[in-house]
C-alpha cells in the first residue's frame, strides 16, 4: 500500500519504535483506553486507578506512563510521580512516534522537497 501510495517503506528501525509503542496485552490497551476517557470526562480518581492497573500490566507501555505522570501529587504519592514522570521523560519519543509526530515530519519534509506522499 505504501508503494502505490508513493511512501517511502518503513525502516526496522521505525516499525521496531511502532512495536514498542503498541501494548502488547489487550487488558493493557483497554485500562489505557478507559484511563483516559476518564480523564477525558473529568474523574481523575478513576483515571489513576486504571491507569495504575495498566502499568502494573505492561510496565513498558510508555503511553500508560505518559497519561500518569502529570496527575499531580494530591492523586498520587510524590514517589510514584517522580517515578511516572522520569518514564514518561524517557519514553516522550515512543509517544510521540505512536501519535505520528514522525509521520507528520516525514510528510512535511517530503513536501518541501518536492516528493511525492
Amino acid at each position: 500500500m505504501r508503494h502505490k501510495l508513493g511512501v517511502r517503506a518503513v525502516t526496522s528501525e521505525e516499525a521496531a519504535e511502532v512495536a514498542i509503542a503498541l501494548p502488547s496485552k489487550g487488558e493493557t490497551a483497554k485500562l489505557y483506553s478507559q484511563g483516559v476517557t476518564k480523564l477525558r470526562l473529568f474523574d481523575a480518581l478513576a483515571a489513576r486507578d486504571l491507569l495504575l492497573k495498566a502499568v502494573a500490566a505492561e510496565p513498558d507501555y510508555a503511553l500508560s506512563h505518559s497519561e500518569l505522570a502529570p496527575l499531580g501529587r494530591s492523586l498520587v504519592t510524590m514517589k510514584t510521580q517522580k517515578r511516572e514522570s522520569k518514564k514518561h521523560s524517557t519514553f516522550l519519543p515512543i509517544c510521540r512516534a505512536r501519535n505520528g509526530y514522525s509521520l507528520k515530519h516525514d510528510i512535511a519534509r517530503n513536501r518541501s522537497s518536492g516528493e511525492k506522499q
